[in-house]
């Protein structure tokens, strides 16, 4: 992978076939080289929206914030591409919805992932991709 060229230069778009095999989702029919493991972003999610080269400061417990979501298919994108999750309101939550049935899988900044059950609100929700607001949740299981 040449760093010193566009993700999709076309050395580098060569490489998007040869995709390892951890991010690529069990279950996804999305074509070869599209991963479904996307990191989240937002303005008050650990990678920020507003400084892209910055990430924003953490006040919330590493078990209780969102690090990369499993999204569908239809979201996946090459595995090379530099492209997020992005996580906006309550709404963008509904996105994530419909690869599993009754939730989503998350990656946790302290390295552990769990399923996400659809039974949780979506304010509750909302609270485990934002890393800055001190508040504590509980998810349902």
């Amino acid at each position: 992978f040449h760093h010193d060229e566009p993700w999709d230069s076309s050395h580098n778009r060569q490489l998007i076939p040869f995709m390892p095999d951890f991010y690529r989702s069990p279950d996804s029919k999305a074509e070869a080289g599209k991963t479904n493991l996307l990191v989240v972003s937002g303005a008050h999610c650990l990678f920020s929206t507003e400084a892209p080269d910055q990430q924003n400061p953490l006040k919330d417990d590493l078990d209780k914030t969102a690090l990369l979501v499993e999204v569908p298919d239809s979201q996946a994108v090459e595995w090379t591409k530099p492209a997020d999750w992005e996580f906006v309101d309550q709404n963008s939550i509904k996105s994530l919805f419909g690869f599993r049935p009754d939730g989503f899988y998350v990656m946790f900044a302290d390295g552990r992932s769990e399923f996400i059950s659809s039974s949780n609100s979506l304010s509750t929700l909302s609270r485990m991709f934002t890393c800055d607001d001190g508040q504590s949740y509980e998810l349902k299981k």
